[in-house]
């Protein structure tokens, strides 16, 4: 991940504006952007994008727009706890909807206070894919009366196999036409799919040896080098965050 920048993008409530404030987190680089909800236990979100032209220079911040580097742990602890919180939380006992053209579909589902979408697009010059649950019905109406209905098997087959697609991360760009072809299969022929590699331990213990790694290594730098004040103030820092990243994996496993 050499080439991959790291920060988060917020949004402040305006004066007089009915938009709520929000923030990201977001991994970016030559070949692909993901960006990932803050309140992963309120708004789950993550929102994936394939194209061999993205732009990774961190945008600047303004009025209306906050950005800040971070440390790329921070990014991994967030958006494996996303990835789990999802993976618990399909919606059972919903009603599900579909739209779909050549390239793309959007799935929906809706219970009484909650809504789960999920849209993938595989276009000529992009891959896009994006799964997020928010709080409250919004759309179900136009859904009833515009979109097709799906069955809860159906949909749940497209919904692990996009979770199961999101945990790697290093193989977007090998296993995209794969995903896309897959779910192709299910949504219009009704065929069985045979699914992506999908390991959630490993997922999650590549991640807790990556923070314990870098912990390990400012603990022996802080006792083997004489840094300048500010620099072991900055080191101390990383690694109060380091340590709570590793807590919190530990107590949502």
């Amino acid at each position: 991940m050499g080439k991959d920048k790291f920060y988060t993008e917020h949004a402040p409530q305006m004066p007089y504006s009915s938009t709520r404030e929000w923030t990201t987190l977001n991994q970016v680089n030559p070949k692909f952007s993901i960006s990932i909800n803050e309140n992963w236990e309120w708004t789950p979100g993550i929102d994936i994008y394939v194209c061999g032209e993205i732009d990774c220079t961190i945008p600047k911040s303004t009025e209306w727009r906050k950005y800040k580097r971070i440390i790329p742990e921070i990014f991994e602890s967030y958006y494996s706890d996303t990835l789990r919180f999802l993976q618990k939380n399909f919606l059972e006992d919903a009603e599900y909807f579909i739209q779909k053209d050549h390239k793309w579909y959007r799935l929906y589902a809706f219970t009484d206070n909650k809504s789960l979408s999920l849209s993938i697009n595989n276009g000529l010059k992009y891959f896009n894919c994006q799964i997020e649950i928010e709080p409250g019905r919004k759309g179900r109406n136009t859904a009833r009366k515009k979109y097709d209905s799906i069955a809860i098997e159906t949909f749940k087959q497209a919904f692990q196999l996009t979770i199961e697609f999101c945990y790697d991360r290093d193989s977007f760009l090998i296993l995209k036409d794969d995903y896309f072809n897959q779910i192709t299969q299910l949504l219009e022929e009704e065929k069985p799919i045979s699914g992506l590699i999908l390991n959630a331990d490993m997922h999650f213990n590549s991640i807790r040896e990556q923070l314990q790694s870098r912990i390990k290594a400012i603990e022996n730098r802080m006792i083997s080098f004489d840094d300048e004040p500010n620099k072991r103030s900055e080191l101390r820092g990383e690694l109060n965050g380091l340590r709570y990243c590793v807590n919190i994996l530990d107590k949502n496993r």
